[in-house]
């Protein structure tokens, strides 16, 4: 499962247009997306350790009484979305690539999408999801980016840091 932070696409009017001043002059975000990626990391481990309460859906779905029966059997004191414990591991480890005006976090796991978006073969999985930004989450992220072009704007090597030479 791939997610893919652009703060200067469509998918984000609204920071386009706060942070439009500075994301035109300076072509690397590099210091920031490094910061953002170990948040992820650590927003990832409270979604598991909460079961999904940390994000915006309240928490994960309970397990089918059929399922969590077999499951305390074979699997005893593991949570929802931790058989194996191998998808938490993917996803509070994430493959990151930072570009200079993008980064990509991908969850090597192939469960992993089925739970984000749900799946309906064979069998009718549930939606939980694994990744889930809060609004204060998202609102986190874009403070960091505006202190960050602030900053880089500010400083004695703001030009340096326009041309992406940070």
């Amino acid at each position: 499962m791939v997610f893919v932070y652009t703060p200067f696409e469509n998918e984000a009017p609204q920071w386009h247009k706060a942070l439009s001043r500075y994301g035109d002059r300076i072509t690397n975000w590099k210091p920031v997306f490094e910061k953002i990626a170990k948040d992820f990391a650590l927003m990832e481990m409270r979604m598991y350790d909460s079961e999904g309460k940390s994000g915006t859906e309240g928490g994960w779905k309970p397990l089918s009484k059929n399922y969590a029966k077999w499951k305390m059997q074979h699997y005893p004191d593991r949570g929802i979305l931790e058989m194996t414990g191998a998808m938490r591991r993917a996803s509070i480890n994430p493959k990151v690539v930072i570009g200079k005006t993008q980064l990509t976090m991908t969850i090597e796991d192939k469960k992993a999408i089925w739970h984000q978006r749900g799946h309906a073969s064979p069998t009718r999985l549930p939606q939980r999801k694994v990744v889930s930004l809060t609004g204060y989450d998202q609102i986190r992220w874009f403070k960091w980016m505006q202190a960050w072009a602030v900053d880089a704007t500010r400083a004695p090597w703001a030009g340096a840091a326009r041309r992406g030479e940070q």
